[in-house]
């Protein structure tokens, strides 16, 4: 079908059906439905030249074209209000997390109480020491942690809150750095810190956030262990 020919073959459709499409009641092709369609299809009959009928194929064509661009609006519609629910689940069990532990990505932690500040770094390689530097928010150095030898794999670390000196910090935010070193070379390297879940979100883009307080919110799908 031409399409250029919709908007009169739809008023000739009305006009045959005894109804008039004027002012508010015209649809555009974006607002075209399968009974719309219908209507299109027998005003094309209508009009068409009856020396040069349209051929059989043309509206089974039509009618294909029809059922696919329905049946990928369903579609769409089913996986939006899929991933509407998935995203209210998701955000429901995410509010089991409050109060309690994660680990995530991040290299900013909230000293409260000289609570030990618990981690964990990744190596792709064994490494001859493992360095962890614990900095004020001003880049001062307060704790220096050396970790030995350490084979490829996940390596833990703990800050127990006490300055080199052995001296309780002061309650605050403090940035970690972590440093392997393999013979000459060093390699800075992302840690990973446990952080209490403070409270759930569900932003309007999607994804559930999770606020851990100092650390700023974070994406569920970030967290690397619970507890």
């Amino acid at each position: 079908m031409d399409f250029s020919q919709v908007n009169s073959l739809v008023n000739k459709g009305s006009a045959a059906s005894g109804t008039a499409a004027v002012g508010d009641s015209r649809k555009t092709l974006s607002d075209l439905d399968q009974a719309d369609f219908m209507k299109l299809m027998l005003a094309q009959m209508q009009s068409q030249d009856p020396l040069k009928p349209t051929d059989n194929t043309a509206f089974l064509a039509q009618m294909a074209q029809l059922s696919s661009v329905a049946g990928i609006n369903d579609m769409k519609t089913s996986i939006s209000d899929l991933a509407n629910s998935m995203s209210s689940t998701q955000w429901l069990n995410a509010s089991g997390l409050i109060g309690k532990t994660v680990l995530v990505p991040g290299d900013t932690v909230g000293l409260n109480q000289g609570t030990p500040i618990n981690g964990q770094v990744d190596l792709e390689a064994s490494a001859q020491n493992v360095r962890v530097d614990i900095l004020t928010d001003k880049g001062a150095l307060v704790r220096q942690i050396n970790l030995g030898p350490q084979a490829a794999g996940s390596v833990n670390f703990q800050w127990d809150g006490k300055s080199n000196d052995n001296v309780a910090a002061p309650n605050g935010n403090y940035t970690i750095q972590v440093t392997a070193t393999r013979g000459s070379t060093s390699e800075a390297l992302a840690p990973a810190v446990q952080a209490t879940v403070q409270s759930v979100s569900l932003p309007a883009n999607g994804g559930t956030q999770l606020d851990l307080g100092p650390m700023g919110s974070v994406k569920l799908s970030d967290v690397k262990a619970v507890g």
